[in-house]
């Protein structure tokens, strides 16, 4: 009897043992995470806007578009990323798939959500992820600005390293400026302006700027224009890291757009950024 148990218990053992690896694996593979971030977009003909998430795995589910569905969720209303293309590459412990599909058409002026999810389904389950915030403007909606330099500066500020303010010279002279933005919720403190001043990529804003509050919020305020190269420090209304955005700007009292542009060039570590870091939500099919 002993001997015919042995093997029997033996397998249920070797059984047990494959159902808990393959389960781990399971979990392991659709564990999912995002950095909060004030995504901006222009809509234009031929645009393209993107998502970053963070996978465990190298090659995650989510990141083969035929097998998905891909949709992003707004405050007041949704739309469903078109002709998507997914690139996965290593970042520290984690791995980066940046899901990019074609800008949407949802507005003939300008558009800002306070939230943004991304909501992928695919035949195994389906990921809920929060993303930060959306905002979007139609190209013609707003002139279009010439500038002759542009750039951004980042600094640690509660807590992580974000954008604290941006360098900018003006191709053209202007009396005043009223109103200065990246997106719809990263707004420039015109009043702590500095003029002739353009600080590195990365710089302590504290000793640049007085009293400097990453949660000062200026959305109007007239400064007269005095040299056309400034730096201007940036306030968040809502806090999240601001990587990359289209600029409004209100000179002579009128509104002007220049195109999104990439303050920061290259991915963050999400282990950098745990104060803004998003677990995804999975549900099993």
């Amino acid at each position: 009897m002993k001997k015919i148990l042995i093997p029997i218990i033996s397998i249920l053992l070797l059984g047990l043992i494959v159902i808990i690896i393959l389960s781990n694996n399971k979990s392991v593979d659709i564990e999912f995470y995002s950095i909060l971030e004030n995504y901006s977009f222009v809509e234009k003909e031929n645009g393209r806007i993107n998502f970053y998430v963070y996978s465990v795995t190298d090659n995650p589910l989510i990141s083969y578009p035929d097998k998905n569905s891909y949709q992003v969720k707004l405050d007041n209303q949704s739309f469903n990323l078109n002709n998507v293309e997914c690139n996965t590459y290593a970042s520290g412990d984690y791995y980066i798939v940046n899901i990019e599909g074609d800008v949407p058409d949802i507005t003939d002026t300008e558009y800002l959500s306070e939230g943004c999810k991304l909501h992928i389904v695919n035949g195994s389950y389906t990921l809920d992820l929060n993303m930060g915030s959306f905002s979007i403007v139609d190209s013609s909606y707003y002139s279009l600005l010439a500038l002759d330099a542009l750039s951004g500066t980042y600094s640690y500020t509660n807590g992580i390293k974000n954008l604290v303010g941006i360098n900018i010279k003006l191709s053209n002279d202007y009396s005043y400026l009223t109103s200065f933005r990246v997106g719809g919720f990263t707004y420039g403190t015109l009043s702590k302006t500095k003029f002739d001043l353009e600080l590195d990529s990365e710089a302590d804003i504290d000793s640049a700027i007085l009293n400097y509050k990453y949660n000062q919020v200026e959305e109007s305020y007239t400064l007269g224009i005095s040299s056309n190269t400034m730096f201007i420090p940036m306030g968040y209304l809502n806090f999240a890291l601001t990587k990359c955005g289209y600029l409004v700007l209100e000179l002579d009292g009128t509104c002007y757009y220049f195109d999104a542009f990439p303050f920061m060039t290259t991915n963050p570590s999400l282990t950098k950024y745990e104060d803004i870091k998003e677990k995804g939500e999975v549900i099993n099919a």
